[in-house]
């Protein structure tokens, strides 16, 4: 749900952002829309493992994410490589990775209730 919910934040952010700024809608995707997504992909995809310790996965993981992210976006001449098309087909293929995720996370949700009754392994 905090994934969704930071998901659904950015958005709204994203649509203020757009109607006072003089930004393009394309900079506000490519700057903060795509670097969150992927966030939330890595955090779902990681959370809902069966790995021990899993949040602190789940925090390195971003933290390379990030660090990768600052990396492409400081360096003007890969920006710059990277087209359009580009941007548009992680952009898809990130919420499609993301709509995989919160499925999965659901079933292992539903896995899990039925898994125990009365806090007792079945």
């Amino acid at each position: 749900m905090f994934g969704v919910v930071d998901l659904v934040i950015v958005m709204v952010f994203l649509a203020i952002t757009y109607q006072t700024t003089i930004l393009s809608l394309s900079d506000l995707v490519v700057n903060f829309l795509l670097p969150v997504n992927v966030s939330c992909c890595i955090c779902f995809r990681v959370l809902y493992s069966r790995w021990e310790k899993s949040e602190y996965i789940a925090v390195l993981s971003c933290l390379v994410w990030v660090g990768l992210w600052m990396m492409i976006v400081a360096n003007d001449v890969i920006y710059q490589k990277i087209v359009t098309p580009v941007w548009v087909v992680m952009l898809i293929l990130t919420f499609v990775y993301f709509i995989f995720c919160v499925q999965k996370s659901l079933l292992f949700d539903e896995k899990i209730l039925e898994d125990y009754t009365y806090e007792i392994r079945i």
